[in-house]
């Protein structure tokens, strides 16, 4: 940092007077005339690292942390049982969604998932909020382990090969329709002649794959469905159909 200073002699002493009294923000490093002393749990990826405590920061950074925090109220207090919220990687979003928590009576249940294998980790803090009980899954494992609650794991073998192996099947009987599962139960064409086939399949070798049983069993027993307090879908504009519903 540059630092502009005038000199003026006085009695063969010279005076320094600073023209530039900054200091650099702890968060984006710029430098400010001023600085806002803030949680460093709000900023978690601050200039040093800190994870407790206070920072200092700027007046660009005390800005948008008070337009998030505002706009965090606002989803919070909202009535709607249905809540969307858009924001981009590194904008808060696990923020708001533990705050989303904590507004909860003790003892509530939450059940939090996402398609993503690697955001799971980085949810799993939110099973450390007190007196909530939350749970974080990868949607596919959320569907698995509450198959597995409902059927008992004696009942089927659960495999992401059953796919695989049933297109195998259509092939050797040399069917005259394409084997797409994934396709087809992502966009719930369940009268189709290729899933019909694929669903005998599976019943014949007893065993569910990742994309079909857990709808139609959930679907058709709807009693046995849990209930939560709050459900998050993380990255939910990524889901298809099917898990959508």
């Amino acid at each position: 940092m540059e630092r502009l200073t005038r000199s003026l002699r006085w009695n063969c002493c010279v005076i320094d007077y600073s023209l530039s009294n900054q200091m650099e923000c702890d968060n984006c490093g710029k430098d400010s005339a001023a600085l806002e002393q803030v949680p460093a749990s709000n900023f978690k990826r601050n200039r040093g690292g800190a994870a407790a405590g206070s920072i200092g920061v700027c007046d660009l950074c005390y800005g948008q942390f008070r337009l998030r925090e505002e706009a965090v109220a606002r989803v919070v207090d909202s009535g709607s049982p249905k809540k969307l919220i858009v924001a981009g990687p590194g904008t808060g979003k696990t923020h708001t969604f533990r705050k989303l928590v904590e507004s909860l009576r003790e003892g509530s249940k939450v059940v939090i998932f996402t398609l993503i294998n690697n955001l799971v980790d980085d949810l799993r803090e939110l099973e450390n909020v007190p007196e909530r009980e939350v749970s974080v899954f990868t949607f596919h494992g959320f569907c698995k382990n509450l198959l597995y609650q409902e059927v008992g794991a004696a009942e089927f073998s659960y495999s992401g090969s059953l796919p695989k192996l049933i297109e195998q099947d259509a092939e050797l009987l040399d069917l005259d329709f394409e084997i797409d599962p994934e396709r087809a139960f992502s966009e719930l064409r369940e009268g189709e002649e290729s899933v019909i086939f694929y669903m005998k399949r599976a019943e014949y070798y007893r065993a569910v794959g990742y994309v079909d049983r857990v709808f139609t069993f959930f679907r058709e027993r709807p009693q046995t469905i849990p209930q939560y307090a709050l459900v998050i879908a993380d990255e939910y504009q990524d889901f298809n159909r099917l898990e959508a519903c």
